[in-house]
């Protein structure tokens, strides 16, 4: 039996192609909005910013339906970064966007109280506007930023900001650093 090389390279292009069209290959369903928050970051790391887009927008949607504030304003801020991230690929990067979202995770946090959302919400606005290149905005959002993180420590003194970035120690650290970039 003779095998028929064009077409088994077709059936293996074509496979491929439909592998590569599918966004979110290797991800099962599921409704936990959390859940899909991770994913998008996942759909991120691998370039697949439409579909992070989509996974976000659908825990901001069962969020809002379950009346969460808080996984409405990660949501949010997840967005912001979505679209801030997003300059180096040049896809859906949106600054403006991505200050909205931004802005809106913060109002959602301030509203609860949650003064390390807050700090995150505006280092991310700190950083979208730093891709703009507006010191002055950056430079004052770092510094409010901050100030939310010192306010949440002294309400908290054990509560934590998460450092994706390791080398940094900590958030004041991390903020230093990027003021050290952006505002001079």
């Amino acid at each position: 039996m003779r095998i028929n090389s064009k077409k088994y390279l077709f059936v293996f292009i074509l496979a491929i192609f439909i592998m590569n069209g599918c966004a979110a290959v290797g991800v099962i369903h599921t409704s936990n909005p959390w859940q899909k928050m991770r994913d998008a970051y996942q759909m991120m790391n691998y370039g697949r910013f439409l579909r992070a887009e989509q996974f976000l927008r659908e825990a901001e949607k069962i969020f809002e339906e379950k009346e969460n504030d808080h996984g409405i304003a990660e949501a949010y801020f997840s967005l912001g970064n979505m679209y801030k991230n997003n300059h180096e690929h040049n896809t859906l990067q949106d600054t403006k966007k991505s200050r909205e979202c931004f802005e809106h995770a913060h109002n959602l946090f301030r509203k609860n109280e949650n003064f390390i959302g807050v700090a995150k919400s505006l280092f991310g606005l700190a950083n979208a506007y730093g891709i703009e290149n507006n010191s002055l905005e950056s430079c004052s959002h770092y510094d409010e930023s901050l100030n939310a993180y010192y306010k949440a420590k002294k309400l908290n003194p054990s509560a934590i900001m998460p450092i994706m970035i390791k080398k940094y120690k900590d958030f004041p650290d991390m903020v230093e650093d990027y003021k050290n970039h952006f505002c001079k």
